[in-house]
């Protein structure tokens, strides 16, 4: 007899991680942790919503400033064939 589930498929758990994966979560202090377990993921979701924010106005307020050359070009345009006009 094998000791292998009857199913044949393997379970999660049973499953090698990548070597790279293992030594990168060693390195960073979190080999066995869940991310639940992680004070810092609450941290990095407010900063980046916070960063999304500023990105947000950011590009906001650089699209109103094309609107706005568009604009002014716009009336320089037309005040130059308006007086340009023969």
């Amino acid at each position: 007899m094998t000791s292998e589930p009857e199913d044949g498929a393997a379970e999660p758990s049973s499953v090698p991680m990548p070597a790279v994966w293992s030594a990168l979560g060693m390195l960073l202090g979190a080999d066995g942790q869940t991310p639940s377990s992680w004070p810092v993921v609450e941290k990095t979701g407010a900063g980046a919503r916070y960063l999304q924010a500023v990105l947000f106005r950011t590009v906001a307020w650089c699209e109103a400033q094309g609107m706005v050359l568009i604009l002014l070009f716009l009336g320089a345009g037309l005040l130059l064939g308006l007086f340009a006009a023969k």
